[in-house]
């Protein structure tokens, strides 16, 4: 990836962290991450001696933990990226070290395709102070004991969002049973308010934990789904209910999916340059595309009119009338 030098212009004054997580609905958001991680922290004089790349399919745990106690070799810091974690057995091993890290390593764990413990696993290390930001779902954020908006973008949708749907094979009045998808926190609270407070219908809800409860969506029995698995989905059920259209013709507002959040005031140099590493992504958008074929969907309408990123005024406030519905007590109708 081509990066103007001026982007990233005051980088080296930004505090570094030791641990970063990278964990979203969003891969194409991660890979960029990772790039300018792999890139743009350490010289490349420095990174000849101090960066460490695994891939989660061959890395050993142990392994990845003895790089990460490794010290630099003249340099202030190491960096050791772990991409495709998700595809490493027993990562949760990982948890004693990043618990306690090495001052002077930045790990970078790359976790995409699935989430790690369930739908909430940033909001918690948030709140538990062991992560300083994170792209959270924004039903997560009233967890949150104290929480700020970090930056200027999100993972956000100005109406139709073609991968957050209800998918069936009967009209909604029909509807008996809903499977929730397994990934999504705000998704499943925005589905909840629809069928509340708009769609009037009252299906059982039923938590699922894996990819499986597709193949049970029929009959009266619909499912929540997200991401690459709804684009596919597309192409099987009868009767397709957007979310993300649905939010924009009541309230006449996008919907924020996800947001980058921290748990206290990050410094603003810090903030800028966190800003410019997003805007690069949105620069590569056609390479991203060409890099990821994907006969189901159309994926360069998918990031440039199905999702919307730039964090501005009408985002934040349709971010903040979800909160206030989703934190308002309940009404009995």
């Amino acid at each position: 990836m081509n990066v103007r030098r001026e982007d990233i212009a005051g980088l080296e004054k930004v505090a570094v962290k030791p641990v970063y997580w990278l964990e979203g609905e969003e891969e194409y958001y991660i890979d960029q991450l990772v790039d300018y991680a792999e890139s743009r922290i350490l010289s490349p004089e420095e990174a000849g001696f101090n960066l460490t790349v695994f891939y989660g399919k061959d890395a050993d745990w142990t392994a990845v933990i003895n790089a990460c106690r490794r010290y630099p070799m003249f340099a202030e810091r190491q960096v050791v990226i772990l991409k495709e974690a998700q595809q490493m057995r027993d990562i949760d091993k990982l948890e004693p070290y990043i618990d306690k890290p090495l001052a002077s390593t930045v790990l970078v764990v790359a976790y995409k395709e699935k989430k790690v413990d369930g739908r909430s696993r940033l909001a918690k290390l948030l709140k538990d102070d062991e992560i300083d930001v994170g792209l959270i779902p924004v039903a997560a954020i009233p967890q949150l004991p104290v929480h700020y908006i970090v930056g200027n973008y999100c993972i956000a949708a100005e109406g139709e969002i073609a991968s957050v749907c209800l998918f069936s094979e009967a009209p909604m009045n029909q509807i008996e049973r809903i499977l929730l998808d397994y990934q999504s926190r705000s998704s499943v609270a925005l589905l909840e308010w629809l069928m509340r407070e708009y769609w009037g219908i009252s299906p059982e809800l039923v938590q699922t934990t894996d990819d499986s409860y597709r193949q049970e969506i029929k009959g009266a029995t619909a499912g929540l789904v997200i991401g690459d698995r709804a684009l596919e989905q597309r192409k099987i059920s009868t009767f397709i209910y957007d979310l993300g259209s649905e939010w924009r013709a009541i309230t006449g507002l996008p919907f924020v999916f996800a947001a980058w959040v921290s748990n206290k005031p990050l410094d603003p140099s810090f903030i800028e340059s966190f800003d410019n590493a997003n805007a690069m992504g949105l620069q590569h958008i056609d390479e991203i595309v060409t890099a990821n074929p994907y006969d189901l969907y159309d994926l360069k309408k998918y990031y440039t009119l199905h999702l919307s990123y730039e964090l501005d005024e009408r985002k934040r406030a349709g971010m903040q009338r979800f909160l206030k519905e989703i934190t308002a007590p309940a009404v009995e109708k």
